[in-house]
Formats: structure tokens, sequence, C-alpha cells
């Protein structure tokens, strides 16, 4: 059974990965067919992509 987190749960962890710099954990967060649109840059879609955004996901240290 999966478990449920409480908004304030997904938070802390979205912000324990980023502080980690778990670019792996961090995509997790967002649902497959998520975008992300960060205000100076144009709007990323998709759980992927996002990971993708990250420098992690490119040397592969995650």
């Amino acid at each position: 059974m999966e478990r449920v987190m409480q908004p304030r749960q997904i938070v802390e962890h979205w912000v324990e990965a980023f502080n980690q710099a778990d670019a792996k954990r961090l995509s997790s967060y967002y649902a497959e067919n998520a975008i992300n649109h960060q205000v100076a840059n144009q709007p990323v879609c998709g759980r992927d992509n996002i990971y993708a955004m990250s420098p992690d996901s490119r040397i592969g240290t995650q």
C-alpha cells in the first residue's frame, strides 16, 4: 500500500532533495505530465524533461 504524504511533508521532502542536489528524487515529486515553468526560462514539460534540467542528470551522479 502506497503511503500518501500530506502537503507539508511533500514540501519538506522536496526541499531536502533540492538541498542535496538529488535530481532523481526531486523529479520524482512531479507527475509524468507536469509542467515546470521557471520565470526566467521556457516551460519544461514532463517528469523526464524536468529531471533532465538538472546538471546531475547530465553527469550521471544520481
